[in-house]
């Protein structure tokens, strides 16, 4: 079973940084740039904005997006809620704060602004 640690990173430049490893291995880190409206997915299906090679986590687990100069999170995508949840279990989007952690089945996403 894979266990992944997400670090989120909103920088000054609104962008989000994510840094991440999967069982203590280190990968790259992913830039989402702030483009309004747009949703960036996340799950184990291949083609998620930033896939996690995880048989727990829904092919797509959730969604950041961005809008009005901030970032949010929801639950699976367009309207269709993932099958494992998460674990603040939200319906409708809700904005990032600084140094919310959010559970994804074994993994945690962490989330920081600079």
């Amino acid at each position: 079973m894979c266990k992944s640690n997400l670090k989120l990173n909103i920088t000054g430049n609104n962008e989000l940084q994510i840094s991440y490893e999967i069982d203590g291995s280190k990968l790259e880190q992913v830039i989402f740039p702030y483009v309004s409206e747009k949703k960036y997915t996340v799950g184990r299906k291949t083609d998620c904005d930033l896939f996690l090679n995880d048989t727990n986590i829904s092919r797509v687990h959730m969604t950041i997006s961005c809008s009005h100069n901030s970032w949010y999170i929801e639950d699976g995508f367009e309207g269709k809620a993932s099958s494992n949840g998460i674990w603040m279990f939200i319906q409708e989007p809700i904005e990032i704060e600084n140094g919310m952690k959010i559970k994804l089945v074994k993994s945690t996403l962490e989330f920081e602004y600079n």
